[in-house]
């Protein structure tokens, strides 16, 4: 998360202590998350940066995929909601964050052996 919000900050052409009042959050924290004291922000800002900056929650999370929503996906709140709720647990699960990179970079052949196996666990 760390260099996501460096990113935005920057992209955003912000101070970093107009970014953390935007978001309601200190500038100390700001400083913890960017120094790497710590890992990640709170639930509660995550969303409000998601909704103040129309940032995707999911790139603010891992990274992946496009850092702004369009005016299409901004218009999907309960979607985003969603994606931001698997998101955050996916991130707090160290070895389901693997799991998932692991996921992310099979070929399309695997993913399909992967997806067939997931299915039969399932009984579909």
């Amino acid at each position: 998360m760390k260099e996501q919000i460096i990113l935005l900050i920057k992209k955003l052409g912000t101070s970093k202590k107009e970014f953390a009042g935007k978001i309601e959050i200190s500038t100390g924290n700001l400083s913890d998350l960017i120094s790497g004291r710590i890992k990640s922000l709170s639930h509660e800002a995550i969303v409000r940066i998601a909704k103040e900056f129309n940032v995707d929650p999911l790139w603010l999370l891992t990274g992946e995929g496009e850092m702004f929503l369009s005016r299409k996906e901004v218009a999907r709140d309960a979607r985003t909601e969603d994606a931001f709720e698997v998101a955050r647990k996916v991130v707090q699960n160290p070895k389901m964050r693997k799991f998932v990179e692991r996921i992310l970079d099979l070929d399309k052949k695997n993913f399909e052996k992967l997806q067939a196996y997931l299915d039969g666990m399932e009984g579909k």
